[in-house]
C-alpha cells in the first residue's frame, strides 16, 4: 500500500494506492471460495471453471473486494497514525474500479478530532450556592398554592343585591336605536361583575340588580371594544345601543380555601404533612438551580482553560445549524431587541463563537467520559427522566415518560443529557467545591446573572405535589 499524505490543522487527506496485483488476487481467492457451492447449469457444485465464474460472479465479487480494501486500508492508516475522525471520513475512488487492469486508488479526506490537553480537576475551584428553605420562604410558597387553587362558583340562594365580584347569569337583548331587530342577544350570558369585560359600564349598569330583575340602559358604543365584541366594532362603532338584561341566577366566587382544606384536596392528611412536602420540593428545586448554577461555572472555566482548535467540518455544521434557529427567531420577532438591530456579520461572528464553545466543550467531555470509561446505566437514565418530567403533571407522568422513551430523537437526546450529567457530577467530585449558604432570593440574582439568554427559572406550581388539585 502506496499512501501520500497531504494535510493541514485537523484537516486530513491521504491518497492511498494498492497494486492491480493484489486486487486481482483478493478477487481470484474470494471467486475460488464461492466456487466450491456455487450451482451452475450443468456443473457439479464446486466444479464449475473459473472462467466461467468470472464471467458470473466477476463484477459484483470486484466491487465487494474494492468495498473491503478501502475500508480496511482506510482503517489502517487512522490505526498507524493514531487519529480519530470527528466525522464518518470522505472516500473517493480515483482509479482501478473498473476490470482489474490498473492499480487501485483512492482519497480519504476527514477532520480528526484534536488532542484535548488533560486537565487537572483538583485545580478546579468553584463555589457550590445553597439554600435552607427558611419558615418565611414556605410560608410564601404555602400563600402561592392557595392563591392559585381553584374556586369553584356557588349559587347564591339568599335574596340579595348583585355585588362586585359576583357572577351574573344573564338572558340579554340588545338593539341599534332607531332600527328594528336585535342585534345582540344571549341566553346564560355570564357577566362576572367588576372585571369590565363586556360594554364599559356594563358592570355598573348591572350591579346591585337582584335575581329575576331586569334592566333597561342605552350606550353609545365606544370606537374599539372588547374581544367578546371586537369582530363587531365596525357595526356598533359609535352607534346607541338599548340593552334589556334579566337576572336569571347569582353565583358567589368561593373564598379562597383554608391551609388544612388545600392540604385535603392535595391528599395530604394535614398541614403539616403537606409543609414537610413544599419544603421537600423547594429543596429540590434550589438544589437544581443550584447545580445549574454550577455546572454553568464549571463549563467556563473549561472553555477558558482548555482551548484547542476544534474540526472545521463540525464548526460549519454546528454554526448553520445555529444560524438557522437565529434566522427563524428573527423571521418571528423573537430575537433580543440588540439582536434585531445588529448588523448580520457581526451577529453571525457571535453565533458562529456560541458553537465553537459548543463544539469544544462537547469534545472536552466526551474525552473525559472517554479515558474515564463513563458509561450510562438503567439507573442514570431513569434518574434524568424524571428530572426531565418534574413539572408533567402527575397524571400525565407516565405517559410522558412512555413517549420519551418511544421516540428515537428524544431519547436519545435523554440520554446525552444524562452522560453529560455524570460526566459533570465526575468532574466536580474531584473539582475544589466550596460552599456558601445564601437566601432564595440571592440564588435567583445570581442564578439570572449566571444564565444563558432565556433561560429561566419556573415558580413552583401544585402540579409537582403528585396529584391534581380538585374543585370543591
Amino acid at each position: 500500500m502506496q499512501m501520500i499524505e497531504n494535510s493541514e490543522g485537523l484537516r486530513h487527506e491521504f491518497t492511498v494506492t494498492l497494486p492491480a496485483e493484489t486486487i486481482t488476487t483478493r478477487v481470484n481467492t474470494r471467486l475460488a471460495e464461492i466456487g466450491k457451492t456455487a450451482r451452475l447449469p450443468g456443473f457439479r457444485p464446486g466444479k464449475v471453471p473459473m472462467v466461467l465464474m468470472r464471467k458470473r460472479y466477476g463484477p459484483s465479487v470486484r466491487a465487494e473486494i474494492i468495498t473491503t480494501s478501502v475500508q480496511e486500508s482506510t482503517a489502517q492508516l487512522l490505526k498507524e497514525r493514531s487519529l480519530r475522525p470527528a466525522q464518518e471520513p470522505e472516500v473517493r475512488i480515483t482509479a482501478g474500479s473498473g476490470n482489474g487492469q490498473e492499480d487501485l486508488s483512492f482519497t480519504v479526506t476527514f477532520d480528526a478530532l484534536p488532542q484535548i490537553p488533560a486537565i487537572d480537576f483538583g485545580s478546579l475551584s468553584l463555589e457550590r450556592l445553597t439554600v435552607e428553605v427558611d419558615d418565611q420562604s414556605l410560608g410564601r410558597a404555602m400563600d402561592q398554592l392557595l392563591a392559585a387553587s381553584p374556586r369553584a362558583p356557588e349559587p347564591v340562594t339568599e335574596d340579595r343585591p348583585s355585588q362586585s365580584g359576583d357572577i351574573m347569569i344573564l338572558t340579554l337583548d340588545g338593539t341599534i336605536e332607531g332600527e328594528g331587530g336585535s342585534v345582540l342577544t344571549g341566553e346564560r350570558v355570564s357577566l362576572e361583575l367588576g372585571q369590565n369585560r363586556f360594554v364599559p359600564g356594563f358592570d355598573e349598569a348591572m350591579l346591585g340588580a337582584r335575581v329575576g330583575e331586569t334592566r333597561t340602559f342605552t350606550f353609545v358604543m365606544p370606537e374599539t371594544l372588547p374581544d367578546p365584541l371586537a369582530d363587531r366594532s365596525a357595526v356598533f362603532a359609535g352607534r346607541a345601543v338599548a340593552f334589556t338584561a334579566n337576572v336569571t341566577a347569582l353565583q358567589d366566587v368561593k373564598a379562597m380555601p383554608s391551609a388544612e382544606t388545600l392540604a385535603k384536596t392535595y391528599g395530604a392528611e394535614n398541614i403539616e404533612s403537606m409543609q414537610n412536602t413544599v419544603r421537600q420540593l423547594l429543596e429540590g428545586e434550589y438544589a437544581l438551580q443550584s447545580r445549574e448554577r454550577l455546572k454553568r461555572l464549571l463549563l467556563d472555566r473549561l472553555a477558558a482553560t482548555c482551548v484547542f482548535d476544534v474540526p472545521p467540518g463540525m464548526l460549519e455544521m454546528e454554526s448553520a445549524a445555529l444560524w438557522q434557529q437565529v434566522m427563524d427567531a428573527k423571521a418571528k420577532g423573537e430575537l433580543e431587541p440588540e439582536e434585531m438591530t445588529r448588523d448580520e456579520e457581526t451577529l453571525k461572528a457571535e453565533y458562529r463563537a456560541v458553537a465553537e464553545r459548543r463544539i469544544r466543550l462537547g469534545l472536552i467531555l466526551a474525552e473525559i467520559g472517554r479515558t474515564n470509561t463513563i458509561t450510562l446505566t438503567p439507573g442514570d437514565i431513569e434518574q434524568a427522566l424524571r428530572v426531565g418530567t418534574r413539572r408533567v403533571p402527575h397524571a400525565l407522568k407516565a405517559r410522558m415518560v412512555a413517549y420519551y422513551c418511544k421516540t428515537p430523537h428524544m431519547f436519545n437526546a435523554v440520554k446525552a443529557t444524562a452522560l453529560e450529567d455524570k460526566i459533570v457530577d465526575f468532574i466536580l467530585a474531584r473539582a475544589a467545591v466550596t460552599e456558601r449558604v445564601v437566601t432564595a432570593e440571592e440564588l435567583a440574582r445570581d442564578d439570572v446573572g449566571d444564565s444563558e439568554k432565556g433561560e429561566e427559572t419556573a415558580p413552583l406550581d401544585g402540579a409537582e405535589l403528585g396529584a391534581a388539585p380538585q374543585d370543591g
